[in-house]
């Protein structure tokens, strides 16, 4: 199902996440475990912001607030406001964070079904479909997209597995 267009733009990431370094270590981030209603919430209330199912996917793979992973798209990935942000910024951004990106087969063709598929598998995906981005946490869809909130056959492009390494910064 990994098409080598998303494998080469997997590889860009690298590229510029090589040319760009990594994050300077005074963006020390606390853990934080985002829920997508609450998410959502403070981006269009307090924010006044839309299309920000990345910022979304953002925070919940890197586990920080949602505040935190918008300023940090907006500083590093030039997300303008109400705007979506490019998936090669994301996966530029992770990596400039410390995390490791890997391809990740699956079986299931739409958001609905992947839901299933990665119900009881450990770590984070980044779960790409046409102009959206979701993100599963340990199992959990955190996006519109979850069953729970309403169900979609969006048709998943591909799934890349995120990863901390020992370099992402914590306290």
């Amino acid at each position: 199902m990994f098409d080598s267009r998303y494998r080469q733009l997997l590889d860009l990431a690298h590229c510029h996440a090589e040319a760009f370094g990594a994050l300077p270590s005074l963006y020390k981030l606390k853990a934080k475990d985002v829920l997508y209603r609450e998410g959502a919430r403070i981006l269009e209330r307090h924010h006044g912001d839309t299309g920000y199912c990345g910022v979304i996917a953002l925070a919940t793979a890197a586990e920080i607030a949602v505040g935190r992973a918008r300023a940090l798209l907006a500083k590093y990935a030039d997300r303008k406001h109400r705007k979506g942000t490019p998936q090669l910024a994301h996966f530029t951004l992770l990596l400039r964070m410390g995390y490791t990106l890997e391809e990740y087969p699956v079986k299931s063709k739409t958001l609905k079904t992947i839901q299933k598929e990665l119900a009881n598998v450990t770590g984070s995906f980044y779960i790409s479909t046409s102009s959206h981005i979701s993100c599963m946490h340990y199992g959990r869809m955190n996006d519109w997209a979850n069953n729970n909130i309403q169900p979609s056959n969006k048709r998943v492009l591909f799934v890349v597995k995120i990863s901390p390494t020992d370099k992402v910064v914590r306290y």
